[in-house]
């Protein structure tokens, strides 16, 4: 029974792909050489249009990039993604520092894993949706500060992140506002780390070896 336990084990990771073993290191941010990976949306005419940000310096540590439109209304959101492997384990995201003006909630595969903005942490107000409710909300993460690693929430193949920005002129409270050009304008930032492992073939036999037990 223990040798067929270990055949089948060895041979269904034979079919897992070819992830290597050992720890992986993903860069998530908006730095000049990232930005281009996320895609801003926002409504505009009763049309959905989206673009790359743009990357406009550094707010401390933290590289910021802002809105490519000049007729948004207040709310906007940017999505990025990155992929895990099927087999990864012990996943975490660390965000070294998120940064709003003026304020952002922030979901992994649509779940909330942080939100901050100008004058947080403290109790301000969000709109989730273009036009939607501007109702009160809870602001835990100073502006430009960590976020403890999320450990929860991944899925094999692409998860994405998703940041919900909200342009009111007033950090946190008040309700969105379009961004005046050179008056109120609008950015986002975020320093992040995926890391995660991928057992070596023998880890993965015993693993699952275990398992069928």
């Amino acid at each position: 029974m223990k040798l067929l336990l270990a055949a089948i084990a060895a041979s269904t990771f034979a079919c897992a792909g070819s992830a290597v073993a050992g720890t992986t290191s993903v860069t998530v941010s908006t730095s000049k050489g990232n930005a281009a990976h996320w895609t801003v949306y926002e409504v505009s005419q009763g049309n959905i249009v989206h673009a790359a940000p743009t990357y406009i310096g550094t707010s401390g540590s933290i590289s910021k990039v802002a809105i490519p439109f000049t007729d948004n209304d207040g709310y906007y959101y940017a999505q990025t993604k990155f992929n895990i492997p099927k087999g990864a384990v012990k996943i975490t995201l660390a965000i070294a520092g998120l940064y709003a003006d003026d304020r952002t909630v922030v979901e992994l595969n649509g779940k909330v894993i942080g939100a901050t903005g100008i004058n947080a942490p403290g109790t301000g107000a969000m709109t989730f949706s273009d036009g939607g409710a501007n109702n009160a909300y809870n602001f835990t993460t100073a502006n430009g500060a960590k976020i403890n690693h999320v450990t929860s929430g991944f899925v094999p193949g692409d998860n994405y992140l998703k940041v919900i920005v909200n342009n009111t002129g007033l950090g946190i409270s008040g309700a969105p506002v379009p961004p005046l050009i050179l008056l109120n304008q609008t950015s986002f930032g975020m320093s992040a780390r995926v890391l995660y492992t991928i057992p070596s073939k023998v880890e993965q036999n015993k693993a699952l070896t275990a398992s069928l037990r």
